[in-house]
């Protein structure tokens, strides 16, 4: 345990807590799974909350690739602040849409932001189950 706290390396760029240990770098939550379940993860460890620092057991789980995109945060780039919810120019309507695994399922067009917003929360409860990202 000594070697392991004195290891410490921080943050990631991407906000991940990174350590050192034996020689070898790895994510925090990783090694926390590892520790605790004897075992490398057979797949990703997703972050329950979306909160990459927060390491605390009863927020990590095992998730697959898709299962882990769904509980990613907003991208900055979003225009409506909504992930898959977006204004199409051309049909003058709000459009929304998920990513479920790797294909794109389209929601449909609406009228208003708060009908589109609606149909792709409805479709996440769907689709994502538990690993929908907590609104």
């Amino acid at each position: 345990w000594r070697n392991f706290a004195r290891t410490s390396r921080g943050m990631d760029y991407e906000g991940y807590w990174q350590l050192m240990v034996d020689g070898v770098q790895a994510r925090a939550h990783q090694i926390i799974w590892l520790m605790v379940h004897g075992e490398l993860a057979k797949g990703e460890v997703d972050h329950k909350n979306g909160q990459r620092p927060d390491n605390r057991l009863v927020n990590l789980r095992l998730a697959t690739v898709s299962q882990n995109r769904c509980n990613i945060r907003v991208s900055r780039r979003s225009s409506s602040g909504v992930t898959g919810v977006t204004w199409h120019k051309t049909r003058k309507k709000w459009w929304a849409y998920l990513q479920v695994d790797k294909v794109q399922k389209y929601t449909g067009f609406f009228d208003s932001f708060e009908e589109a917003k609606a149909a792709r929360n409805s479709a996440e409860k769907e689709h994502h189950g538990e690993f929908r990202r907590a609104a």
